[in-house]
């Protein structure tokens, strides 16, 4: 057994770690010392006295009473009316940013890809390309803008709404997975957060899955959190988990890991809560088989998910967590702390859940994803910022405790403590990545570039004649723009190799592959008048001897915002 004074000196150690690394993290606002200081071992050190202190504090029955009352009450709206306005307004706002001139950028070539796929649907019934090859990728996402487009016309704005309703719905799940984890309090700051952060914006405005993805992954987290095991059988609450389990993992193959997610949960919180019966068992068991049959059924399966994630050689973790110190600053390293601190606190269900629903996907994406790309950890935002908050109010709650030893007159502890952790918070938004005014455009970070198709193709589409050839290096903006293309600039894509090729012609587009100079050389000849779209990074990609081509026998003919239209027309 642990002693009392090895306990607390355990719990006053990690606090005061906790305290250091706000005073840094504020430091760090004035005058740039992450180069300096070892943020992230300092944070490490935190959420390691933190875990230890959980593991050698035993939990008082109140505490668990308190944390399991929480969730046998739970409804899907606050219980008070200020939570209820709260959370609306919040919504009401979140949607105004991410609506605010929603058409203004082009398409770019994922968003491209996206709603040619939704108007095939509309016009074959399936998402199938002039190649031949149907894009089942993401599906109940297509299908939402395929309806988007069929109700509002086909535009970027529509196309892009379903993403921003997806949106709103976040920053509800958002709310619902903080109040599980820690309080109403917690919930409504985390939802402010995700309403306003940069990151979280500017993803709720494409034309892909990623909102949708977001929106589904955190309400099959709910959904799970809410399966008592002796209750799982429940048709209606199996059958919710099931469908939105599936349809997330229709949406981005990340959602193949809710199962086993699902499955550790409900077993580990049976055991530990002496609940592992037969019946606990046979739950588990059906929903293992129910949703390993579905998943087979809408995509690769799970022997196609561990075969492409066992078959990969990557090591992406420092970088991931390098871009997610430089994006969110101060608030990672608090996520960090707070994922801890809710396991210590002694929401040991929500703690367990949150960090199943974060880390095994993170170190997928880290070690078994071929391509780096951070959109690919856009779901777990709600989490990240739920942490974050929780490690906040910590503090606050600190405060308002040694508040309490002297108090004045007319101020309450929790006032204090709400004051408290409201100034951190604001203190922290100077750090960069949130913005409470619309903005016409946002950069999605890296390995997302949104050059200006739109422009370049209108200038194009004026000026080709019926018979001109079209290039491009990114086609499925040039099939929606311009309604094809008749050649595609070869390049990787994705940097993992694939020639993505349908019987010779490109997948997206059927364009006629160019694979080096030569080839070039043989298409401008053979095709009379020829435009080439290129943008910066399908022409980076290029060789020597094409870019020589392309600057020496073709002339520019007109330029937008990253991307340069060629052509052999004489002005």
């Amino acid at each position: 057994m642990v002693s009392i004074q090895a306990r607390s000196l355990i719990q006053v150690i990690a606090h005061y770690l906790l305290i250091a690394l706000f005073a840094l993290l504020f430091v760090d606002l004035a005058i740039d010392i992450g180069s300096t200081v070892p943020m992230l071992a300092l944070s490490g050190a935190t959420v390691g006295l933190f875990l230890l202190a959980a593991i050698v504090t035993v939990t008082s029955d109140s505490g668990h009473n308190q944390s399991h009352q929480s969730l046998t009450q739970w409804t899907w709206i606050g219980r008070s009316r200020w939570e209820q306005l709260s959370i609306v307004g919040l919504i009401a706002i979140g949607t105004i940013l991410r609506v605010y001139a929603l058409g203004a950028q082009s398409l770019w070539f994922d968003e491209a890809i996206t709603v040619n796929a939704a108007m095939a649907v509309l016009e074959n019934g399936r998402p199938v390309f002039p190649s031949g090859y149907t894009y089942w990728r993401a599906f109940p996402h297509t299908l939402a803008v395929s309806a988007s487009m069929a109700v509002f016309g086909t535009s970027e704005w529509a196309a892009r709404l379903p993403s921003v309703l997806f949106g709103g719905g976040s920053i509800l799940v958002t709310y619902w997975l903080g109040r599980e984890a820690s309080g109403p309090r917690i919930g409504l700051l985390a939802a402010g957060l995700l309403t306003f952060a940069t990151w979280e914006i500017a993803w709720s405005r494409q034309a892909r899955m990623y909102q949708l993805f977001q929106l589904l992954y955190g309400l099959a987290i709910i959904l799970v959190l809410r399966g008592d095991t002796q209750e799982i059988l429940s048709v209606r609450r199996l059958g919710a988990l099931v469908a939105v389990t599936s349809l997330a993992a229709a949406t981005h193959p990340i959602g193949y890991i809710l199962l086993p997610v699902t499955v550790t949960y409900l077993s580990v919180m049976a055991v530990v809560e002496r609940r592992l019966t037969l019946r606990t068992a046979g739950s588990v068991i059906g929903v293992v088989v129910v949703l390993t049959i579905l998943f087979e059924l809408v995509g690769p399966g799970i022997t196609g998910a561990l075969e492409a994630v066992t078959t990969t050689e990557v090591d992406y973790w420092g970088t991931y967590v390098s871009w997610g110190a430089d994006e969110f600053h101060a608030f990672f390293y608090l996520a960090t702390v707070g994922a801890a601190i809710t396991v210590y606190t002694g929401a040991r269900r929500a703690g367990f859940l949150y960090a199943l629903a974060v880390v095994p996907p993170a170190l997928v994406l880290s070690f078994g994803t071929q391509l780096f790309a951070t959109r690919y950890l856009y779901f777990a935002l709600p989490f990240f910022f739920i942490w974050a908050t929780i490690a906040v109010v910590h503090v606050g709650t600190q405060v308002s405790d040694l508040w309490s030893s002297v108090p004045i007159s007319g101020i309450s502890t929790q006032q204090v403590g709400s004051v408290v952790s409201l100034f951190l918070i604001c203190g922290l938004l100077l750090s960069g990545g949130f913005t409470v005014v619309p903005q016409q455009e946002y950069q999605l970070g890296i390995n997302a570039p949104q050059p200006e198709f739109a422009g370049a193709y209108q200038y194009v589409n004026e000026n080709k004649a019926s018979d001109d050839a079209v290039m491009a290096g990114w086609t499925a903006p040039g099939l929606y723009y311009a309604g094809e293309v008749d050649y595609w600039i070869a390049h990787d894509l994705t940097g993992t190799g694939s020639t993505y090729t349908v019987d010779g012609r490109e997948r997206y587009s059927g364009a006629e592959p160019i694979r080096s100079a030569e080839e070039l050389t043989a298409a401008l000849n053979e095709s009379g008048e020829t435009w080439v779209v290129l943008d910066r990074v399908t022409y980076l990609r290029q060789s020597k001897r094409t870019q020589q081509i392309l600057s020496t026998e073709l002339r520019v003919a007109h330029r937008t915002s990253g991307v340069v239209v060629y052509t052999t027309r004489d002005q």
